[in-house]
């Protein structure tokens, strides 16, 4: 296999197959917009399923294991985009994605909602693979984060309005979410109409894979030999394994201690999550842009996964406080949750980029993706039993435990790579710059 620092100097085939658009970036940045205005209304799902919907503990668990499930899909998208036009599957995928959530006008009850947040998902799974192929063959290895920072800067922004207004829009209309999933229905569809309008080459394959039986179980047959070639892969994986599952235990916990424990309204609920939440994370995540062009993921992992740690530590000291106090440990909470969700986004949409280097994308980022997935089986599900079995609080204390081993198995495992000969620089430097960086400081 190539190596990655030669994979981040060289134009790869698929470049020159799909040639460099000019247009790339602002088509990107356009398509960053619209679907980040839309997902602003689904910050507020579980919330909606609890105060609109009246939905127990375990049907808000279910709720939130529909995005990590739905993840699961990246794998056989990435077949199914093989030897294919990305912008037809795109096309499909946004009416597919727009008719699913205008159902939300009509919505009623707690299946409908789970429903509507798994097609959803399953059609924004299809676009983060499309979106690393768009990145990796129109624009340069050191101009990735940056461009991916400037444009999720103005996704979150959007949501964060979008989710702040959406909140005090329900404070005001119980049943105003029937209207904003209508609205997220029309701005789903033409962001992903844009998206598809981003032309990419067709990994290479000259013959579509036959949509057949054998789709079903192909990408499945594929993941282990990668895994296996990649070992730096794999053990990257497993610390990221590691920290989603706290993420993902968060899930059911945070949105009932929010309504259950503090008892908070949902205008103060919306601009916490994503108002204070997504515009920090809107700052950050040009800044984590900027500085994953210039590091390695396993640094910028190292840190992010240490941040997340105060989160839980601050809703426990928000719960021991009383009026301002209170908003504050909350607002401040979240905004370090934000901060660091900005690097930890960074690192989940284009670490596989440098894992790549020469070969396609789509096979690594599918892998990764599909990873949330196999996680969010499992450790919501655990986030509800421990908190059911001992107490909302103990649970928030054990994800920051969780997350505090996360931060020290990325370090661990990467010295393991050092040790068995394994690693690869990860580093988006050119040939004649590698030459300048000592041997260590570039294998971290």
């Amino acid at each position: 296999m190539a190596s990655a620092g030669n994979a981040n100097t060289m134009s790869s085939p698929m470049n020159r197959a799909a040639g460099r658009s000019p247009h790339a970036a602002g088509k990107f940045v356009t398509y960053s917009m619209l679907v980040g205005a839309a997902s602003g209304i689904f910050q507020l799902g579980e919330v909606i399923a609890v105060k609109g919907l009246l939905a127990s503990a375990l049907a808000v668990t279910l709720l939130t294991m529909a995005n990590p499930l739905a993840n699961l899909s990246s794998l056989w998208w990435g077949r199914v985009l093989t030897g294919r036009d990305q912008s037809k599957v795109l096309r499909i995928a946004a009416l597919g994605c727009g008719l699913a959530v205008a159902t939300g006008f009509f919505l009623g009850s707690m299946p409908h909602l789970f429903a509507l947040f798994l097609f959803y998902y399953v059609f924004m799974s299809l676009t983060y693979t499309t979106e690393n192929r768009a990145l990796q063959q129109h624009i340069a290895p050191r101009r990735t984060g940056r461009l991916f920072g400037v444009a999720t800067a103005l996704r979150t922004a959007l949501a964060a309005l979008v989710a702040a207004g959406a909140g005090f829009y329900m404070d005001w209309n119980a049943a105003g979410y029937r209207h904003l999933f209508g609205a997220a229905a029309i701005l789903c569809f033409v962001g992903i109409l844009h998206l598809a309008t981003i032309r990419t080459a067709r990994n290479g394959a000259k013959v579509p894979v036959r949509l057949s039986l054998s789709l079903l179980f192909g990408p499945l047959a594929q993941v282990v030999p990668l895994l296996r070639a990649r070992k730096d892969f794999l053990r990257f994986e497993i610390a990221f394994m590691i920290y989603g599952a706290a993420y993902m235990m968060a899930m059911p916990v945070v949105p009932l201690f929010l309504v259950e424990d503090l008892e908070l309204s949902y205008g103060t609920i919306g601009l916490a999550r994503g108002g204070v939440h997504l515009a920090c994370f809107a700052l950050a995540i040009p800044l984590f842009g900027r500085l994953f062009d210039r590091s390695t993921p396993h640094r910028l992992s190292a840190v992010t996964f240490f941040m997340l740690v105060f989160f839980p530590l601050a809703l426990l000291a928000a719960a021991g406080a009383e009026g301002a106090w209170r908003l504050f440990f909350l607002y401040a909470g979240f905004g370090l949750f934000g901060i660091a969700m900005g690097g930890v986004t960074v690192l989940w949409s284009l670490s596989s980029i440098r894992f790549a280097g020469r070969e396609d994308v789509g096979a690594f980022h599918s892998i990764h993706v599909a990873a949330t997935g196999v996680r969010g089986a499992f450790a919501p599900l655990l986030g509800l039993a421990i908190m059911e079995a001992t107490s909302k609080e103990f649970a928030l204390a054990v994800i920051a435990a969780v997350w505090l081993f996360s931060s020290a198995a990325v370090v661990a495992l990467r010295l393991w790579d050092i040790r068995t000969g394994a690693y690869r620089s990860l580093r988006a430097v050119t040939k004649e710059e590698r030459t300048t960086i000592p041997d260590v400081e570039a294998r971290m």
